[in-house]
């Protein structure tokens, strides 16, 4: 069963082709990835899954997504952020796959690819176009400023922001020169320009909380100590 957050996410993100789950931790987001990868299965053959080496190397993690991908698990192929740009041959097979297979790739804790100059994102950037369907997940989008969505809003597409990092800085954030910084931008938002970014990506994005309806009780209880 899905809660109405869940729904909603679904209904929202099953019309495209690429869009993001910022889910809290606690809101289903794996359940909700599977279910949208479920509504696409007739037309991909591979599911390529990229999460950090951490998560990929948990057998509790594997073991979620195998929960909630009953039917298409064996379709799976699983790709860690650091093997993608510590290891030729992983960032190879996944190209291969990519590029000679209809697919849909899930990108979890896509934080990971905040930063522009990092290889792994450079190669997942530029290769954004083999993958059919694209949805990153994360719970926390932003961690220092908002030129950390920049990277991720470009791998679902270049066209959604339609600028270079130093144009969304500028339009975005507070410029920040202190002398040493050889990227002397991005530092703070500008509280006038956080609206216009917001309409820009709200169609491609699905933002929940973790919310409970659990009520808590408190009961009081006396205990005696005795000899025994």
């Amino acid at each position: 069963s899905l809660n109405s957050d869940q729904c909603r996410a679904i209904e929202k993100l099953s019309r495209l082709k690429a869009g993001a789950l910022f889910m809290k931790m606690g809101t289903g987001k794996t359940k909700v990835a599977c279910d949208l990868i479920r509504l696409k299965l007739k037309c991909i053959d591979y599911v390529i899954w990229i999460a950090p080496a951490s998560l990929v190397n948990s057998q509790k993690y594997v073991e979620e997504i195998k929960k909630w991908s009953r039917g298409f698990f064996c379709r799976i192929r699983f790709f860690s952020i650091e093997g993608i740009s510590k290891s030729d041959a992983k960032y190879m097979e996944m190209r291969r796959l990519a590029e000679t297979c209809l697919n849909f790739c899930v990108l979890d804790e896509s934080i990971f690819i905040k930063n522009t100059r990092a290889l792994r994102t450079k190669r997942l950037l530029k290769d954004y176009r083999l993958f059919d369907f694209r949805i990153i997940l994360n719970g926390t989008p932003i961690t220092k400023s908002l030129l950390d969505l920049y990277s991720q809003i470009s791998f679902l597409s270049p066209n959604i922001l339609n600028m270079t990092e130093r144009e969304f800085a500028d339009k975005f954030l507070i410029y920040f020169f202190d002398g040493k910084d050889q990227y002397p931008w991005r530092r703070w938002s500008k509280p006038a320009n956080i609206e216009a970014l917001v309409e820009i990506i709200r169609p491609y994005i699905f933002n929940s909380d973790f919310k409970t309806e659990c009520g808590i009780r408190i009961f009081n209880r006396e205990f005696e100590l005795d000899s025994n």
